[in-house]
Parts: C-alpha cells; sequence; structure tokens
C-alpha cells in the first residue's frame, strides 16, 4: 500500500493529517506529488520513518526545500518520474500549465497502457480512473481551491485506489 498526497501548500495540519492516516493503514512508502512549498512543510513529512518519494511542483518556493529534502533522506524528483515498485511500473509527475491540459497528458499516459499506476496532481480535484492503466490524482490536501482535503491510498498488488478525506 502507497499514501499518495499532492499540493499541501504549507498546511502542516494537513500533513499531520494525512500521516496519520498513512500510519493507521500501514503504508509502505508516500508519493509527495508536489507542491509541498516550503521547507518548514518539509520537515512534518520527513517524519514518515520509511520511504518517500517528492515531487517539484510549480510552486515550490525554495530551492533549499529540494536540498533539505535530500539532506533528510527523501527521494526528491523533477518530474515526470518513472519508478518500478513491488514489481509495478509507475509514472509520477505534478502537472504544468493549465488544468485542463495536466488531465488531458494524465489520461493519455494511462491509455497508453505503458504504465501500471500514473499518478498526477496540480489540478487539486481528485480522481480515480480504471483506463489502460490506473490514473490517480489524490487532489489538494490544503483544501484551499476546492475546500476538500483529500489523499489517495493505492494497494499496489491489486491496482486499486481510494480517495481518502482527512
Amino acid at each position: 500500500m502507497i499514501g499518495v498526497i499532492s499540493d499541501t501548500h504549507d498546511d502542516l495540519n494537513s500533513i499531520k493529517s494525512a500521516l496519520e492516516v498513512f500510519s493507521r493503514e500501514k503504508v509502505e512508502s508516500i508519493f509527495h506529488l508536489g507542491d509541498l512549498v516550503s521547507p518548514f512543510a518539509l520537515r512534518e513529512l520527513a517524519k514518515w520513518e520509511s520511504r518517500v518519494d517528492l515531487l517539484w511542483g510549480n510552486n515550490e518556493g525554495e530551492a533549499l526545500v529540494a536540498k533539505l529534502g535530500i539532506e533528510l533522506g527523501l527521494r526528491v524528483h523533477t518530474a515526470p518520474v518513472e519508478l518500478t515498485l513491488s514489481g509495478r511500473r509507475l509514472l509520477a509527475f505534478h502537472g504544468f500549465g493549465s488544468l485542463s491540459l495536466t488531465e488531458k497528458v494524465a489520461r493519455i499516459l494511462a491509455d497508453s497502457g505503458e504504465y501500471d499506476l500514473v499518478m498526477f496532481g496540480h489540478t487539486h480535484s481528485p480522481i480515480v480512473e480504471r483506463r489502460k492503466s490506473l490514473l490517480v490524482n489524490p487532489g489538494e490536501a490544503c483544501g484551499k481551491l476546492t475546500k476538500r482535503k483529500t489523499i489517495a491510498l493505492v494497494d499496489l498488488e491489486n491496482l486499486e485506489a481510494e480517495i481518502v478525506e482527512i
């Protein structure tokens, strides 16, 4: 099981709430799909004792986020990143340009069948779609645009995902 979070935008309470859910659900690793924003928020995320992959979003405020993330033991990626985890091929990215373009590109990638799982953020809208690949956007953890604070749990073994309100 992996935990997927995006667009926290420095909301420490949301990061803490997400980590509580991830702990309760026995998540093995976390993917933060970008827009963490500042080093102080990174310190909260870095409290997770297992694997954390952090993708660079369009609102990362400081290069210190990347430097500190690496120092704290997180895997910091510019996006997109291809990974293999639990025998599954994953593609993860934050997003770019308009929200509609980001969703369009994500769906094209998921329809390609090249990956088992395609994850993205940026749009602040939660999505779980079964295409040739499982497509997941956890929505926004901060709740600033949609007033919904959401994350995703992904079962890599069964390739299933659910959106969870925090």
